[in-house]
């Protein structure tokens, strides 16, 4: 699990600009992952679910059960995900009514394959995660 943080406050005190990013963990851990998040009011968003080696069926079955569990967005443009991904990803968004994120995931120049902020805009058919805030 990790987050991404629009300020510097601490897990104590987290305030719903806050966006979360689980990555593929069992049903069992995602429940209790899922219900941390929420309870902190948090939105639990999906990282880069390209770097995960799924079959089609099981990035479905992953999406499925993480909106059961309360999962609310994926990550749609991120550094690991090749452009024909972003449009990939932006279905699945539309498909299971996820809100949509993106991310550099940037370290450092040597580790990265994009610059900081330079990546492409998120595409006009998904609603961003920070829609509402």
């Amino acid at each position: 699990i990790g987050s991404c943080c629009t300020s510097s406050k601490n897990a104590a005190s987290l305030s719903s600009t806050v966006c979360f990013l689980i990555a593929w963990l069992p049903p069992a851990a995602n429940r209790e992952t899922g219900g941390r998040i929420l309870g902190a009011g948090g939105v639990a968003v999906i990282a880069h679910p390209g770097r995960y080696r799924l079959s089609d069926a099981e990035l479905r079955e992953l999406f499925a059960q993480f909106k059961a569990l309360g999962g609310a967005a994926i990550e749609v443009v991120t550094g690991s995900h090749s452009s024909d991904q972003y449009r990939r990803f932006a279905s699945y968004a539309k498909e299971f009514g996820f809100l949509a994120s993106r991310g550099s995931d940037f370290h450092s120049p040597e580790e990265s394959r994009f610059d900081l902020g330079t990546l492409p805009p998120l595409p006009d058919s998904v609603v961003p995660v920070w829609h509402d805030w």
